[in-house]
């Protein structure tokens, strides 16, 4: 992941593996942002994803609108929601032991 956390990473992993991914898979999905298993709309919202951890606002705004052309509203609040919910997570899991 791109803030590698250990605690959400292994979560993710896990829910991926869950959903017949291979390990392997997994890490490909993560290092490349695209795998033969994504459709295009979620090889999008991966770079999209990646992209909130950077914070460059143009940046997301950018690829925001153009996810924002394939997605209903509340698909597109899911989206903003869970990148939140991940970037809070990865960060705030720096003060666990």
């Amino acid at each position: 992941c791109a803030l590698n956390c250990p605690y959400s990473g292994a979560e993710i992993c896990r829910l991926l593996e869950s959903m017949d991914l291979t390990r392997e898979e997994v890490e490909q999905i993560f290092a490349n942002l695209t795998s033969p298993r994504l459709d295009p709309l979620e090889v999008k919202l991966m770079g999209l994803a990646r992209e909130t951890v950077r914070y460059r606002p143009e940046k997301i705004q950018k690829l925001m609108r153009e996810a924002a052309g394939n997605l209903s509203r509340a698909q597109l609040l899911e989206v903003v929601g869970v990148c939140a919910l991940g970037n809070a997570l990865c960060r705030l899991s720096f003060l666990l032991p």
